[in-house]
């Protein structure tokens, strides 16, 4: 269980002078997990919010100290600052020199306690990196639904102005604010986190729950709260608790929701309107989330694509990572490991777009392509959270099966079949098919981690420099890294959409077709984000169900493109998206020499296929 703050009342009534007492404003946990840029001379500020509403109930109590958790940095000078505005000047600053400690929480007097004024406020800290792999400032990585107030981050380079908040929430930044007073507030309830079904059903009720943060000083023992399932009247609720909840406590209040509609992404909200029958001090916090609504889901398959190389001492942290989730998680997590450092000889050309997108100080990762997360470091901590989050359900369902095109053993066919659990006016999905090579090497991976110099990396501070590896997921290619268009304009529910394409052997001087993996990508090609995965082995098929076997043939002949069999329409269309023909029988199209991309039209599903006319 993860250490929660405490609030430390201290009563003097007994010593005959008036009672005075003192918490900890703050809702971080004792986790300190670093954020950084990988860019010497990046400035950050780092803040918590006492938001107007709980000011005012502390008004003439006074901020005597701050407590702030560090990561990682060379130089440990800070300063200690309160503003009315992020954006604004401080109206209090404390530089604090060899202040701060590495992994560790550290407290700072003020030398001029604040009394506070009953507005809204804000406690932080600024510090300038300066090296390129310090991660310094510090978050806990317990994960928070919409709600800001205790994660500001603004990060601006020297001579540049702070940008706030452009990092995704990695939870809640480590500082704390020990007040001091006779007034502190009461019935103050923060909604942090809901937790609901991977998908629930339409017009049917489900069970959830939100976690709760009592940042008062009076324990709390019933909640009223307003939760709103889309357009959907809210629902509101008064819960008596079993236990309460102590000041600056944590629980966890169940739940019962429902909604009418079927959505894949049903925005969901919650606010705390009362507390112990009173009105709630942060009645206009809201959690927001959003959930899968549907009698139609599947597993996702969460891709994690990241960018590393034998040259790079700091990689292991990504091995140990990637190593630990297709061992935890081998039906819903993809692996991709791009090695493209320098003189790598597992090096993979054609990802090349992708690294110029997410390129950063090595190891760097995406997890989905998702734009929430941006370009990360990975290790073990991150990725599974990260995975954690992201991992669920989908409302439709993604195959793919691979098999060698012919007896060369040069090219892989590979079958990706679609199909979606709601109709789809409009979209712009594409497909992306990858193959990864497990069992390859060994080679020698540096190793900064080596005598424990840099911490412990899971044994690898055991090792020596250089490690002889043997690497999985090694990226071999990937066919067109953003998604290939290849459905409908529109989409209809229930039915199957198959896209056939032959590819070359990624690798072919070495890649070994027993250990290589073909995926299938969907991708929505207007945000870039990875929707979800397919994935098999060469020969086999996905495990998410078989793929049928359709009855027409479509073939290039000289000059022309022949389609046999049954089938209600064939279309045939050239790269930039023009229709060259169309066939409502079988039969045969005279066509000059070039690409083309036939669609078949056959019994409710569409065949979709890639020729070339000679």
């Amino acid at each position: 269980m993860k250490k929660l703050l405490l609030c430390s009342m201290v009563a003097l009534a007994a010593f005959g002078i008036n009672a005075q007492t003192s918490f900890t404003y703050g809702i971080c946990t004792d986790n300190i997990n670093g954020v950084g840029t990988n860019i010497a001379g990046t400035n950050y500020s780092a803040a918590i919010e006492v938001p107007e509403e709980v000011a005012k109930a502390m008004q003439g109590s006074r901020l005597t100290a701050v407590t702030v958790g560090f990561n990682s940095g060379l130089s440990k000078d800070a300063t200690i600052y309160l503003t009315y505005d992020l954006k604004g000047e401080p109206f209090y600053t404390q530089p604090e020199t060899k202040f701060l400690k590495a992994k560790n929480f550290t407290t700072a007097t003020l030398d001029t306690p604040y009394e506070i004024e009953g507005r809204k406020f804000y406690i932080g800290y600024t510090y300038r990196q300066t090296r390129s792999n310090d991660k310094p400032i510090a978050f806990d990585a317990e994960a928070l639904d919409g709600v800001s107030l205790f994660s500001h981050l603004g990060i601006w380079p020297d001579g540049g102005t702070p940008e706030w908040d452009v990092f995704p929430s990695f939870g809640s930044v480590c500082i704390r604010g020990i007040i001091e007073g006779d007034n502190l507030p009461s019935n103050a309830l923060l909604p942090l986190r809901l937790s609901l079904p991977k998908s629930v059903g339409v017009n049917v009720d489900f069970n959830y729950s939100v976690d709760v943060y009592n940042i008062s000083s009076s324990p709390v023992s019933s909640v009223s709260l307003s939760a709103a399932f889309g357009s959907d009247n809210p629902i509101l609720s008064t819960v008596a608790l079993d236990n309460v909840i102590e000041p600056m406590g944590k629980a966890t209040v169940a739940l019962k929701g429902r909604t009418s509609q079927e959505n894949s992404e049903l925005p969901v909200s919650l606010s705390i309107s009362g507390v112990n029958g009173a009105d709630n001090l942060l009645a206009s916090v809201v959690a927001s989330t959003k959930v899968l609504a549907s009698d139609f889901v599947k597993p996702r398959i969460v891709v994690i694509e990241e960018g590393t190389g034998t040259g790079c001492g700091w990689c292991p942290a990504g091995y140990v990572a990637m190593e630990h989730m297709r061992e935890n998680y081998p039906d819903t997590y993809l692996g991709i490991a791009v090695h493209n450092y320098p003189g790598d000889p597992m090096n993979c050309s054609s990802y090349s777009e992708w690294v110029d997108m997410y390129g950063a100080g090595y190891p760097y990762a995406s997890i989905n392509r998702s734009g929430s997360y941006g370009t990360f470091t990975p290790n073990l901590t991150i990725c599974e959270a990260y995975y954690k989050e992201l991992e669920g359900v989908v409302d439709l369902d993604l195959k793919v099966s691979a098999e060698l095109a012919d007896e060369s053993g040069e090219s892989i066919f590979v079958r990706t079949t679609a199909r979606f659990g709601n109709d789809v006016e409009s979209h712009n999905y594409g497909i992306a098919i990858v193959q990864t090579e497990d069992n390859v090497g060994p080679y020698s991976q540096n190793n900064y981690y080596s005598g424990g110099k840099n911490g412990n990396m899971y044994g690898w501070e055991n090792k020596p420099g250089s490690v002889q590896v043997m690497y999985n997921d090694v990226a071999r290619r990937i066919d067109n890294w953003n998604g290939k268009d290849v459905f409908p304009a529109s989409l209809s529910r229930g039915q199957e959409y198959v896209y056939d394409e032959t590819v070359p052997v990624g690798s072919p001087q070495c890649q070994k077709i027993e250990d290589t993996t073909v995926a299938a990508l969907l991708i929505d090609r207007s945000t870039g984000e990875i929707v979800t995965a397919a994935k098999c082995r060469v020969g086999e098929k996905s495990s998410t169900g078989d793929v049928m076997a359709y009855t027409s043939s479509v073939r290039a002949l000289p000059g022309a493109i022949s389609v046999e069999g049954d089938f209600t329409t064939a279309e045939i269309y050239r790269p930039d998206g023009s229709k060259a023909a169309t066939l409502s029988r079988a039969g045969r199209v005279e066509l000059p020499t070039g690409i083309y991309i036939v669609s078949v039209f056959e019994f409710g599903r569409v065949s979709t296929i890639k020729l070339i006319v000679k």
